[in-house]
């Protein structure tokens, strides 16, 4: 679990982003990981039914060898 800070539109939020190591057959490995926010909280979308309304974020991190 990484922990930090996500600004978007002067809007900053603490969150918390679940990552899981990830390693292929040939030995390259990445840390991936995926989270939910509601864009209505950071002002991106307006409107009632928008207060409910989720986006995704996924983020992936390559390690070199």
């Amino acid at each position: 679990m990484s922990k930090g800070k996500l600004t978007m539109k002067g809007q900053t939020f603490d969150v918390d982003v679940p990552f899981v190591l990830e390693q292929d057959k040939d030995g390259n490995a990445s840390f991936k990981g995926t989270m939910e926010v509601v864009p209505y909280q950071f002002g991106v979308m307006k409107g009632e039914k928008s207060k409910s309304e989720k986006a995704s974020i996924s983020v992936e991190i390559p390690l070199k060898k």
